[in-house]
């Protein structure tokens, strides 16, 4: 790019205010004007946009979960995919949970409950049932009754299911008085 004096510069100025410049100066100008606004146009379209179902969300939502319950990289993905930032709280045990949950100042929007005590929960009023239409994703008949049973009190559906497993053990047999081959025996 060729540097302009500021007598140059002053004399350019002055012929643009004037209204005289020449074709090729019109359509820089023009040219890189219209370049502009296409570009001013095209960024927001760039930057990713909240998906219109996740729209009564908020910017925030508060998770209490088990520690290292979750991948933090789901979370990022999620605040990425809906633009809500995700707070999460975690809890060591079932009884702390509920005794948070009595003690009525929890402000949890989401929370992570064995199945087994969300019975509790509902019948103490202290969690909502789920509006399953607003969970298209999920379609109990595609899940074995064991794993959602526990989610749905008298009819009403308070919790479904994010994973199941199992909880193995390992018994050091040079150590073990006696073989353990069952969960009583352990």
């Amino acid at each position: 790019m060729d540097r302009i004096s500021k007598k140059q510069f002053i004399t350019q100025l002055r012929r643009y205010q004037k209204g005289s410049i020449s074709r090729r100066q019109f359509m820089g100008v023009t040219g890189l004007g219209l370049a502009t606004a296409v570009l001013g146009a095209a960024i927001p379209a760039l930057k990713p946009r909240p998906a219109l179902a996740f729209g009564g969300l908020g910017d925030r939502l508060v998770f209490s979960t088990w520690p290292n319950y979750h991948n933090p990289k789901n979370l990022e993905a999620f605040t990425e995919l809906t633009g809500v930032n995700v707070q999460v709280n975690v809890f060591g045990s079932n009884e702390e949970m509920l005794a948070k949950l009595q003690a009525g100042a929890s402000g949890w929007d989401v929370f992570v409950p064995t199945n087994y005590t969300i019975s509790t929960y509902a019948g103490l009023g202290l969690i909502e049932a789920l509006d399953l239409a607003k969970l298209p994703n999920f379609d109990a008949s595609a899940h074995d009754a064991r794993f959602t049973g526990e989610g749905v009190v008298g009819g009403v559906t308070y919790a479904v299911p994010k994973n199941w497993g199992t909880t193995g053990y390992v018994v050091n047999t040079a150590k073990a008085k006696k073989p353990m081959t069952t969960w009583r025996e352990f």
